[in-house]
């Protein structure tokens, strides 16, 4: 009824599976170097070009400072303050130019404010300054806050003039 199956040595088969899966194919992969000389390490070694003397930093009294596989590090340039709080200020402003003019009318000022000194600074020191972008979205938004503050100030007083001449207190 139940045949015995002889595993071998370890409990793993003790020959090859049925059906001519048993080993190598005769000859090995092909023998010998692949064609097209894919046979040996290639010339001067693996890894890229060689370090530059004096490894990764730059020379002394270089502006640079330390330098990387890539060039110099921590060089870029510096956003000046008075553009990031333009942007804060025009974002601020556009938000509550509508509604809240206590708010949306100072807060456009200051944005305007903000972008004019710091493109000012930006142009007279490029190669220190960046930004410019941020500074004059600064300024776009608090001009477009300003121009709505001033449309909701007028439609207040217009519709507050209109009420009272309804009520005939004009």
């Amino acid at each position: 009824m139940l045949e015995q199956i002889n595993l071998g040595p370890g409990g793993y088969g003790g020959g090859s599976p049925p059906g001519g899966y048993g080993g190598a194919p005769p000859g090995g992969y092909g023998g010998g170097t692949p064609p097209g000389g894919y046979g040996g390490a290639p010339p001067g070694g693996y890894g890229g070009p060689p370090s530059p003397p004096g490894g990764f930093y730059a020379p002394p009294g270089s502006p640079l400072g330390p330098v990387g596989p890539y060039g110099p590090y921590g060089q870029g340039l510096q956003t000046p303050g008075t553009a990031t709080g333009a942007l804060i200020l025009g974002i601020v402003s556009i938000l509550f130019g509508c509604c809240c003019c206590a708010i949306g009318f100072p807060s456009a000022i200051g944005a305007v404010v903000c972008g004019v000194v710091a493109i000012q600074k930006i142009n007279r020191e490029p190669d220190v300054y960046g930004g410019k972008g941020l500074a004059i979205a600064g300024i776009v938004m608090g001009s477009s806050a300003l121009v709505l503050s001033v449309i909701s100030m007028v439609l207040g007083v217009a519709s507050t003039l209109i009420d009272a001449a309804k009520k005939g207190h004009l």
